[in-house]
Formats: structure tokens, sequence, C-alpha cells
């Protein structure tokens, strides 16, 4: 998942609403280590497997 993927089609904005995808942008460029991406998968069973993505 490439950061163009994640804020060029305006995924963030919908997922997470104007100013919340404004504070990530904020801490991407400045801050860059307190960003993850992250994969979540939830089972049948309700148990969630989480993935950092690099």
């Amino acid at each position: 998942m490439s950061d163009n993927w994640v804020f060029e089609a305006r995924r963030l904005k919908n997922a997470v609403g104007l100013e919340k995808a404004d504070e990530i942008a904020f801490e991407r460029l400045y801050n860059p280590d307190n960003i993850q991406k992250k994969l979540l998968r939830i089972k049948p069973g309700g148990e969630v497997i989480e993935k950092v993505i690099d």
C-alpha cells in the first residue's frame, strides 16, 4: 500500500474526516516515525490479525 494510494484518492479523508486526515498528513511530513500503515484482518470467529506494512 503506497502513500499515493492512501492520500491521492481521498481514501484517508473519507475514512477519518478532513481534520484528522490533516493531522495525519502533518505528522507524516514532520514526524514520520509516528505514522504506521497496518493491515487488519478480522476472522469469522472475531480474532483480529494485525500486520504492519512498510
